[in-house]
């Protein structure tokens, strides 16, 4: 499969068409295609941004320097064609450029007069040609050389660089069962992610049942966080269990708990509580909308709900036991003193 590759052609217009004609006759015969600014004329900024963006577009980029600067754009002072060598240089392009020989200049000049060459802007054009002379660059004394070396470069430039460049259409593999392949697999993946996050909310959901009551109670008792006096309103601070805090505080948890409602120890406490309670599925959390503004809560989850409704009925119970112990006891007594 043979790439072809986009060649940018670069060169002032008037005095070197016959040059630019053949450098795009080389371009083609090897097989590749050619680009230039034959169809504009410079003189605005926008003509800048087209240019630029064909350089973008382009693989190679070709300069043909003959003996005069070019047209000036006015913002930077340089002419077009060094602004387009200097861009394609600077987005690492690769460039070759072809020189107009000294002999062949004269002999221009002597058949079509001082046109051909730059009387303007001569110190810029020198500073121009310096530039160009200072990399890899080859001359020409007529037409059959320029052609000569854009094959050459073309040839070089395909071995040394890894570009990318056009292909045709036919020459493009049929990717359409890959294609196929690859929407089975991305489908196939989809529904194992779901799958996956389905058994993963089922795990989450499924901890309370998992553990029962007094496994789960077990686990928050032993989990300690401390108090500081300012908050317990007690002399010093105290260390209490996870359980005790939670239970204690299920009408603030099942209101649910913001760290931007209130300010302060307690809160920050409040929060913690429930943040670190996440992991046992008894809190969960959700953004809403509170006044005018949306705000990260945290509160008492179905199955926190459930742990708590457990809990005071255990509480419960055990209150209606000590009163029937107590009840015993006192008839106990009773009996014992008649």
């Amino acid at each position: 499969m043979k790439n072809k590759l986009q060649v940018f052609i670069s060169s002032t217009f008037s005095d070197l068409q016959l040059e630019r004609q053949a450098a795009v006759e080389a371009v083609l015969r090897s097989g590749h295609i050619s680009a230039g600014m034959e169809l504009f004329s410079a003189g605005n900024e926008s003509q800048l941004e087209i240019i630029k963006r064909w350089i973008d577009e382009s693989d190679v980029y070709m300069l043909i320097l003959g003996g005069r600067y070019g047209s000036i754009e006015k913002k930077s002072g340089l002419s077009y064609t060094e602004i387009e060598y200097r861009y394609a240089v600077e987005k690492n392009k690769p460039v070759f450029s072809i020189v107009v020989s000294d002999s062949l200049l004269k002999a221009k000049v002597k058949k079509n007069g001082l046109d051909v060459i730059e009387r303007d802007d001569i110190k810029k054009y020198n500073q121009f040609k310096e530039l160009v002379l200072s990399k890899i660059c080859r001359f020409f004394n007529n037409n059959t050389e320029i052609k000569l070396a854009v094959l050459e470069s073309l040839l070089d430039i395909q071995s040394r660089f890894n570009l990318k460049g056009w292909i045709r259409y036919e020459d493009v593999p049929d990717m359409s069962s890959l294609l196929k392949q690859l929407s089975l697999l991305q489908n196939e993946n989809t529904i194992l992610k779901k799958e996956l996050l389905s058994k993963n909310n089922k795990v989450s959901k499924e901890l309370f049942g998992i553990l029962n009551y007094e496994q789960l109670k077990q686990l928050l008792l032993n989990e300690k966080i401390n108090i500081p006096k300012s908050v317990s309103n007690m002399n010093k601070d105290v260390e209490q269990s996870y359980f005790d805090v939670f239970t204690a505080n299920a009408g603030i948890f099942n209101t649910g708990v913001d760290n931007q409602v209130a300010s302060g120890e307690a809160n920050h406490l409040m929060y913690k509580i429930a943040s670190d309670m996440i992991a046992f599925g008894l809190i969960e959390q959700k953004n809403e909308k509170r006044g005018q503004r949306t705000a990260s809560v945290l509160r008492t989850s179905s199955d926190g709900r459930r742990f708590i409704a457990e809990s005071t009925l255990k509480n419960h119970q055990a209150g209606q036991m000590e009163e029937k112990v107590e009840s015993r006891e006192a008839e106990s007594n009773t009996e014992s003193k008649s």
